[in-house]
């Protein structure tokens, strides 16, 4: 555990950024007046150094204290990890005595960057793949496995996923990050987001274009919708774009991963409260960095009395990442993957911030940790 001394040292090194990608400017949010990672019985206050008890139900209901009529005019900002979902499923087992379920930070400003995409650093990023990654037969291996699986009749959709681990170069910090992914705007996901976290060293980076939920206020409900994204292509550029959309949307095997994952998406938004969630698109184009995909929006109006642990309860984790259905796939991808956790990756980072309600799923993310 670190000394109270060097974490009140850098109790304001703690920051959240993101790019608001249609209006081409950054914002941040900085000085931190809370920040905590919570553990399964613990967790830790991250401007003060102390770790302190706490229990599962604690974190759980944590969320439930968040109106979503109210107006956030200090941001607030909640990753919560892959591992979180096995703690609402009730799968305590499964979690690691180490396992960050998830970070809350309260933040006092939130600054507009302008339009400095491109002058975010100066100094190069190189990255190096590590040597520790699972191997060809290895991955194989577990991959029959999927399949059998599949075949048996034990699950409908399995998402299968493994850490890939790089090294980089001396002498940068997490800016020269931002600068490698976002210093060309038409490279930035839509719900891109990153988070340093200065007593740990530790930087959580996500260029995900992909939603969880995102909200829009009436005056008597508000709108909750979701984008899940299945289906994958290389995106050959403008003059092609046409003929590859025409090639993915007409394929029966992507076409069937991504109604399956929105029909179970629908599931999940009508539980919250009830009223039968709609298919607004159920299959539409979106371009990404070298790729294009396709994707479903699913909407629901919602009460104002739900609040944000209803919310989450019934869509965390997203389904695109897991599979169907969804507590079966959890427990197998449990086992397949050898009890490593995800972390970040795949989890969902919330934003509350004036009309921002929104969360993401952390697809195309990294866990960065730098040497003190």
């Amino acid at each position: 555990m670190e000394s109270s001394l060097y974490f009140h040292k850098k109790a304001n090194d703690i920051w959240t950024i993101f790019p608001l990608k249609k209006e081409k400017r950054l914002v941040k949010f900085s000085q931190a007046v809370k920040a905590v990672l919570y553990f399964k019985d613990s967790k830790l206050d991250l401007l003060t150094g102390k770790k302190t008890t706490s229990s599962a139900s604690k974190i759980i209901n944590k969320l439930d204290n968040y109106d979503l009529k109210k107006i956030y005019r200090k941001p607030v900002v909640f990753h919560l990890f892959y591992e979180f979902g096995h703690l609402l499923q009730g799968d305590l087992e499964k979690i690691k005595e180490d396992d960050i379920l998830m970070i809350e930070i309260h933040y006092d400003f939130a600054k507009d960057f302008g339009h400095s995409f491109d002058k975010v650093c100066s100094k190069g990023l190189k990255l190096r793949p590590s040597q520790k990654k699972i191997s060809f037969n290895e991955y194989n291996k577990v991959f029959k496995k999927c399949y059998e699986y599949l075949l048996n009749g034990d699950c409908y959709q399995l998402n299968l996923t493994f850490p890939s681990l790089f090294s980089f170069n001396e002498g940068v910090g997490p800016e020269d990050f931002l600068e490698y992914l976002w210093k060309n705007v038409r490279n930035i996901g839509e719900y891109a987001h990153g988070t340093w976290l200065g007593p740990l060293d530790s930087f959580y980076l996500s260029n995900t274009p992909e939603c969880l939920f995102q909200i829009k206020k009436k005056e008597k409900n508000f709108n909750l919708y979701s984008m899940p994204i299945k289906g994958s292509l290389k995106n050959e550029g403008t003059e092609f774009l046409n003929e590859s959309w025409e090639k993915l949307k007409n394929s029966k095997k992507d076409e069937g991963e991504l109604f399956m994952i929105a029909d179970m998406l629908r599931n999940d938004l009508s539980s919250i409260e009830k009223p039968i969630a709609k298919i607004v698109k159920k299959k539409s184009l979106l371009e990404v960095p070298g790729i294009i995909h396709q994707y479903s929006l699913l909407s629901v109006d919602l009460d104002y009395k739900v609040h944000l642990g209803q919310i989450i309860r019934g869509l965390f984790p997203g389904g695109s990442i897991t599979g169907a259905p969804k507590k079966r796939v959890m427990d197998l991808l449990y086992s397949l993957e050898s009890e490593q956790p995800r972390g970040f990756y795949c989890g969902s980072t919330i934003i509350l911030h004036e009309s921002l309600l929104a969360s993401s799923i952390n697809i195309r993310s990294a866990e960065v940790f730098f040497e003190k």
